[in-house]
Formats: structure tokens, C-alpha cells, sequence
């Protein structure tokens, strides 16, 4: 009876660990499972930080010392970003919902007051005909002359 009993309780045993290895197991799947998750939620924050340091407005990508009106700005940023900047790509940049676009005339005049703006900090902008506009650093003499 004794050596019966020995078996039974080493069989309760075994029961109990099992059941003990299987709780562990599944908590170490859900710590396994977190870890996943909070690495993905990392790259998110991650791209998110680096998207608003393109933003930031006191990113190097300013020159020093340069002060914008809020359309000048989006213009600027426009020309930064892309090689070449047609009239619909400043619409694009410009438009507010609710607000009429914006007219070619009136996209020429903000390109000119940020021409004047842009040339005392080593940058002009310069059209392509029949394709768009895009910025250019001044040469050193010319930087000189517009200083």
C-alpha cells in the first residue's frame, strides 16, 4: 500500500510540474509576444521623431538667421524637398482645405519676395522653363556681391 501510495504521489507530482512548466511556458510566450510589440512601437516612435526633426523648424535645414512668413516657409520646404517644384507640387503645398487654390501669379510673387530673402544666405531659385523651379546654392563671388 505504502509503495502504491509512492507512485501516486509521484504521479501527482509530475501532474503539478506539468502544470507549472505549462504556465511558465505561456508567460514566457507573452513576455516574448511584449517584446515584439514594444520594438515595433520603438521604429514607430522612432520614424515619428525623425519626421518631426524634418519638420522642426529650428532644424539646420534653415539657414541661420532666416525668417519666413508661414507660405514663404512652405514653399521653401517644397524646394528642399523635391529636385524640382512644378506650379500644381506649390499648389499642393499651399492649399488649405476650405481656401480656393492658389494662383499662379500669386505663387510667382511669393517665389520672388523668398528670392530676395534667400540670396544674403547663399541660395537663389531658378526656373526651368515648361518644368519648374528648384533651389541652387550661390557661387562664393555672388554670395559677396549680395552681402
Amino acid at each position: 500500500m505504502a509503495v502504491q501510495t509512492m507512485i501516486n504521489l509521484a504521479g501527482s507530482q509530475d501532474v503539478a510540474n506539468s502544470g507549472w512548466e505549462d504556465i511558465i511556458k505561456n508567460q514566457n510566450e507573452q513576455i516574448a509576444q511584449l517584446k515584439r510589440e514594444l520594438t515595433k512601437r520603438q521604429e514607430i516612435i522612432g520614424a515619428l521623431q525623425r519626421a518631426q526633426s524634418d519638420l522642426d523648424l529650428n532644424n539646420a535645414a534653415i539657414p541661420e538667421g532666416l525668417i519666413l512668413t508661414r507660405t514663404e516657409l512652405k514653399l521653401f520646404l517644397a524646394l528642399k524637398e523635391q529636385n524640382i517644384c512644378s506650379f500644381p507640387v506649390f499648389q499642393r503645398a499651399l492649399y488649405e482645405e476650405g481656401k480656393a487654390l492658389t494662383s499662379y501669379e500669386t505663387i510667382c510673387v511669393f517665389l520672388s519676395h523668398l528670392r530676395k530673402k534667400l540670396k544674403p544666405k547663399g541660395f537663389t531659385i531658378k526656373a526651368r522653363m515648361g518644368v519648374g523651379w528648384y533651389l541652387e546654392a550661390l557661387e562664393p563671388e555672388a554670395q559677396e556681391k549680395a552681402a
